[in-house]
């Protein structure tokens, strides 16, 4: 079958052009809330994982290419 990020690929790229209007019509407020609700669920997650606070060993990293 096919890889992982393959599979996931096509799934997101569906399921963006399926919900488009929905996800494009989400009013300023609807949208802050989202993001804040992401941000927050990321930090427990880099938490759990030793990982806050950590972004600057990847970017310093020699071998890493950063934007």
């Amino acid at each position: 079958g096919k890889k992982d990020p393959l599979v996931f690929d096509g799934n997101c790229k569906f399921a963006i052009k399926e919900f488009y209007k929905e996800i494009y019509s989400v009013d300023e407020e609807t949208n802050r809330a989202i993001r804040a609700r992401a941000y927050a669920e990321s930090l427990v997650f880099f938490r759990a994982f030793g990982a806050y606070k950590t972004a600057s060993l990847i970017r310093n990293h020699p071998g890493i290419k950063t934007p």
